[in-house]
């Protein structure tokens, strides 16, 4: 039986999740559209197959006229994750629907899915390429503050992440670079600021390979952020630790990691977990791992994203710290369930619907003074200053 990995297989997850497909008793297989000899790769034991991506259904086809018993799909990254949630889906095997990791995937989508779950929620406002600009931007910050957090409602990789980020020194992250581990992210100060991040989203240059985009101006939302890892499987999901985030200075606040979190009160722990579970039901996430990132401001837990995959890139190594502190394997627990095979045990079972997560915990205490100090981080804040805890 197989595992199929979508993606360029180069970052995403890698090496450690071919090696856990493999002790799984699976057969690792990429699926990509990049046709580089993807030596390593192959040396590792991992099946290659270079294939269009395009359309999920013909490629359904392809893999199972190719690779016969399929026992899972999942995305190599979370670039391609609803590519992956669609084969899966033509395939019959197990997983989340494409319409629930599609608005995971666009910031405008999960907005609206918390705002009609009745979950606390920054203040929002799209911009698409045929919007009259300067008229839609006076509109949203009629009732946004600025301060605010302006940046595109997709997620974008590669060129992008260059090219929206502004000049300066090298190698020096611009405004425009991502501040929740996202490109294209940026905190505005300034109407002006807004006008001319907004227009890089709707209207890249010429030659920058970026396609015109949908914008999404939010209010900024202070206070210290979180994580919260869950693991789902047929619409119940787990908690299995919580994490904070460290951030550069403003203006960039680009996220460097995630970090054990300090210890939290049982309310506060409560309060996260109950909007976590909550926030991914109200996308319709029910299969494998989440990272849902959040601010708490006051008595209320908002939700800046919902990641419908595992940590990838960078953050692997987050993922490895989780696994050794928390001891629970999130890969592992994300293999498990787009398998279809049982979960191993974790302490505490959340209500369905939505009551707190007894089992949820914070990383040891004892682990803080082993924790990565990453270099121009400053506080603990996972994901963006992303709403108005006045809106």
């Amino acid at each position: 039986m197989k595992i199929v990995f979508i993606g360029s297989g180069a970052g995403g997850l890698g090496a450690p999740a071919f090696a856990r497909a493999a002790a799984l008793g699976f057969t690792p297989v990429l699926v990509t559209a990049d046709p580089a000899p993807r030596t390593g790769v192959r040396a590792a034991g991992v099946r290659v197959l270079t294939c269009d991506l395009d359309s999920p259904a013909t490629l359904a086809g392809r893999l199972r006229h190719a690779l016969g018993e399929i026992a899972g799909v999942t995305a190599a990254d979370r670039t391609h994750a609803v590519t992956a949630a669609r084969v899966a889906a033509c395939l019959g095997l197990p997983g989340n629907t494409p319409e629930a990791v599609a608005a995971c995937a666009d910031r405008v989508l999960t907005r609206r899915a918390l705002v009609a779950a009745r979950l606390p929620s920054p203040a929002f406002e799209p911009v698409s390429p045929d919007d009259d600009l300067d008229a839609r931007v006076v509109a949203a910050l009629s009732r946004i503050a600025l301060p605010c957090v302006v940046g595109p409602a997709l997620d974008l990789t590669g060129p992008a992440l260059g090219a929206l980020s502004s000049p300066g020194v090298p190698g020096a992250p611009g405004p425009g670079t991502g501040s929740g581990g996202e490109p294209g992210l940026a905190l505005c100060s300034t109407y002006g600021e807004v006008i001319a991040h907004c227009r890089r989203i709707v209207s890249p240059a010429a030659g920058t390979g970026i396609p015109a985009g949908t914008a999404v101006i939010e209010g900024r939302l202070p206070g210290p952020g979180f994580g919260v890892d869950t693991v789902g499987a047929g619409g119940f999901h787990r908690c299995a630790g919580i994490t904070a985030g460290q951030v550069t200075a403003p203006p960039h606040l680009v996220e460097r990691g995630h970090v054990p979190a300090m210890p939290l009160p049982p309310d506060r722990v409560r309060t996260l977990t109950a909007t976590a579970t909550r926030a991914l039901a109200a996308v319709g996430l029910t299969h494998g791992a989440a990272h849902v990132q959040m601010r708490l401001a006051g008595d209320h837990a908002y939700v800046v994203r919902i990641d419908a995959h595992p940590a990838d890139g960078a953050d692997r190594a987050d993922a490895a710290a989780f696994a050794r502190e928390c001891g629970f394997d999130l890969l592992d627990a994300h293999l498990r369930a787009v398998t279809g095979l049982d979960q191993l045990p974790l302490p505490g079972r959340p209500a369905p619907s939505g009551n707190p997560f007894p089992g949820a915990h914070p990383f040891p205490a004892a682990s803080r003074a082993r924790r990565v100090r990453r270099l121009g981080a400053s506080g603990a804040g996972a994901g963006i200053p992303a709403g108005d805890a006045g809106r």
